[in-house]
């Protein structure tokens, strides 16, 4: 542990209160009916500069939420590393630990139950089994020459059947086999200039489908999909809202849903929410927020029901049958900034309940509330 940092322990119980010195010695008194330990590095500069610790939150931009098959659930956040909330104790994992960015855009589990963490920086594994919060173990692959250069940040990190690792490259999809990177070659015009990060090639594998259909993401050039003997591309042309698709997933009636966004560059595209039958491209013009706007996020929970972030406006789910809205909380930030707004990430844990991670900080839906997660919890 860095010794240029203090641990900082806080237990709130159900209506105890907890006295807090500020740093003009006075007292804070802070009232919760949560029980929570919170565990966090503070460098000592920033201890006096730290806001009321019942309004903290995690952090300002949730990227990414991950389950492990411990049942640890991770939050992937901009420039404060990682963070892992065990049901007790919720414990940072930073740069000065050995984590290889501050900036985690995605996590994912291999096969041996090693945790895989891609940042704006590199990638890097972390071996829980031989490590612990004070000590955390780390690998490293762009350092040691082990991986081709994926480029700088946005790395996508996918876990699927069997531990199955796929990662992405501002040049290609790499598939790591028998501890080896093999490339999988999607049909992406590298010489093209992508519109939203200005990196030719970009290129994710979001989902395989129940058909076992592989369907890959791009940044402006629509979607790709695999069927196991050939690409199929889907555009603008094909009623895509735009070709800066940023999430894809399958819902309960097989059917695939696309998040576009407008382009960075020219604003080319409407953006908006786009459900592919096998058949046709549906766009949604009629529902506040999906449409003529810049989506993030789709997720589909465990029974296929499909939630999306509505970028300024709310959360929508839709059952198979009908959409259901959720309010956006006030303690989102939609601020335009660096990083994408609204809905970042979503996660129905192992318990059946819906993490959400958005600019503005951690939620979670509490019945038909979408209630903000602080350091001090609710985490209950």
């Amino acid at each position: 542990m860095n010794n240029t940092t203090i641990q900082y322990q806080l237990a709130v119980a159900v209506l105890l209160t907890t006295f807090i010195v500020s740093c003009t010695g006075q007292e804070q008194t802070i009232h919760s009916n949560t029980l929570a330990l919170y565990e966090a590095e503070i460098s000592p500069e920033s201890r006096c500069e730290m806001p009321a610790l019942h309004t903290q939150q995690l952090a300002n931009n949730i990227l990414e939420i991950y389950e492990d098959v411990r049942g640890d659930i991770w939050f992937g956040t901009v420039d404060k590393g990682v963070a892992r909330y065990n049901g007790e104790t919720l414990t940072f994992i930073s740069e000065d630990e050995g984590l290889c960015g501050k900036t985690v855009s995605d996590i994912a589990e291999d096969g041996d139950g090693n945790l895989w963490f891609g940042t704006y920086s590199d990638m890097c594994i972390y071996d829980p089994n031989r490590s612990n919060d004070d000590d955390p173990t780390f690998s490293y692959f762009e350092k040691s020459g082990q991986v081709p250069k994926l480029g700088y940040g946005w790395k996508n990190v996918k876990s699927f059947v069997q531990g199955e690792i796929w990662v992405n490259s501002h040049h290609g999809m790499f598939q790591y086999i028998d501890r080896e990177f093999v490339e999988f070659k999607v049909p992406t015009k590298q010489e093209a200039k992508p519109s939203f990060c200005n990196t030719p090639g970009l290129v994710s594998l979001e989902i395989i489908d129940r058909q076992g259909n592989m369907w890959f993401k791009t940044d402006g050039e629509g979607a790709y999909m695999f069927d196991g003997q050939e690409f199929h591309q889907f555009t603008d042309k094909d009623g895509l809202l735009s070709n800066n698709v940023m999430c894809i997933a399958q819902g309960k009636n097989d059917e695939i849903w696309f998040a576009c966004r407008t382009s960075l560059d020219d604003q080319s595209g409407t953006g908006g929410l786009c459900k592919y039958d096998g058949k046709s491209m549906m766009t949604f013009e009629d529902l506040d927020g999906l449409f003529d706007n810049n989506l993030q996020t789709i997720y589909a929970d465990k029974s296929g029901n499909i939630w999306i972030g509505a970028t300024g406006v709310g959360l929508y789910k839709f059952d198979g049958e009908k959409f259901n809205f959720y309010k956006e909380p006030k303690e989102v930030d939609n601020t335009p900034s660096g990083y994408t707004s609204g809905l970042q990430s979503a996660l129905e844990d192992s318990q059946g309940r819906l993490w959400l991670g958005y600019s503005g900080g951690l939620f979670r839906l509490d019945g038909d509330e979408i209630v903000n997660i602080t350091l001090t919890g609710p985490w209950h």
